[in-house]
């Protein structure tokens, strides 16, 4: 009780200012790139709302396979239909999520960097990266899929400093739900697993219980669910990656395509990465611990076939962490000069792929 309470104080009014700031920012920016540039109607999102639509009882639609892999989404999206209608309720879940995502990446940065000030310039960047603005606030569920990641590996850096089974319960809970949602918390369940395996305060036996319960709860939750799946549609994700990975890797597997999706993910912030490595030294063993697990599992995304940077966003939280380590002894008008010259990189970047095919 007293260890809440004090994480409780400890988010005094600085970082609460903060925090507020930030999903006030991501509610203006929301509303003016919805305002300027509106959505945009794609087949994942028709595919989402078909299988929405199954879900409310439509007895005319059949529920898209490729979607009901991971029926949270449009599950809340039948959820919410009654009150929105199905296509204001796919914008409305993605406008949540969005500034449900802010605000974590706000609390995660500050975790790992200890530092309301430098937790705020890290999330804005975040929060104004050109993926999240392009398809973000857009009628997908990209932002659901980032906040539960986000959300998962906020827990995994209170799990290296503090080691607790109720920390890891409530952290395999969220990659379960986020599993759910979309295949995105594979990256943050590998990296809670590699906290685990290699955390050096744990004995092998409290290891091995600890995996135990992951494995176990996830499966629990997962299993049942997708023996439904394939004896009533006789689907997989072995299924959905043929059909998804092999047309992706034949046709947009370019170097072109590499470079330009993988530079859009933060932007100018990837200049900021290697000034980083001066600072290695002089991090905590859990930021060193948490930044060796986070920062190989994303690039799990050029696997996927479909290169964009919708798809490899994932790079971006532990990678923005590393931008924000860079900066940590900088001063601060220099960090939000630094900042600003991002935000602006990354709205340059969404007009021009409204203008011209990026």
């Amino acid at each position: 009780m007293e260890t809440r309470i004090s994480r409780v104080l400890a988010f005094g009014s600085l970082a609460l200012r903060l925090a507020v700031l930030l999903v006030v920012v991501a509610a203006v920016a929301a509303f003016l790139k919805l305002h300027v540039f509106g959505t945009t109607v794609s087949s994942d999102y028709l595919e989402y709302i078909q299988t929405a639509e199954a879900f409310a009882g439509d007895s005319g639609e059949e529920p898209s396979p490729n979607r009901i892999l991971k029926p949270l989404a449009p599950a809340l999206v039948a959820l919410l239909s009654p009150v929105f209608g199905f296509d204001d309720a796919m914008l409305f879940q993605a406008l949540v999520f969005y500034l449900a995502f802010s605000f974590v990446m706000f609390l995660l940065a500050r975790e790992f960097l200890e530092d309301d000030r430098l937790a705020f310039c890290t999330a804005l960047m975040a929060t104004l990266s050109y993926p999240m603005l392009k398809y973000g606030i857009d009628v997908l569920i990209e932002t659901g899929a980032i906040f539960f990641y986000a959300l998962s590996l906020l827990f995994t850096v209170r799990f290296l400093k503090r080691p607790h089974v109720g920390e890891l319960l409530v952290n395999v809970l969220v990659v379960s739900l986020g599993f759910l949602w979309k295949e995105y918390s594979v990256v943050s369940g590998a990296v809670l697993g590699m906290a685990i395996l290699f955390h050096p305060s744990l004995a092998t036996r409290a290891k091995a219980l600890m995996v135990s319960l992951y494995v176990g709860i996830f499966l629990a939750i997962h299993v049942p669910w997708q023996w439904y799946v394939y004896e009533m549609h006789g689907f997989t994700y072995l299924t959905w990656y043929g059909q998804n990975a092999g047309p992706g890797f034949a046709t947009e597997f370019t170097l072109k395509n590499i470079v330009k999706s993988t530079a859009a993910v933060i932007g100018l912030a990837w200049l900021l990465v290697p000034f980083a490595v001066k600072q290695y030294s002089h991090l905590s063993r859990a930021q060193r611990r948490f930044l060796t697990f986070a920062a190989p599992p994303p690039f799990i995304g050029y696997a996927w076939g479909y290169i964009s940077s919708r798809l490899l966003f994932v790079l971006a939280p532990p990678f923005l962490l590393v931008a924000g380590v860079a900066m940590k002894t900088w001063r601060p008008s220099v960090r939000y000069l630094v900042t600003a010259a991002v935000v602006a990189g990354n709205l340059a970047w969404l007009v021009l792929s409204y203008s011209i095919a990026l």
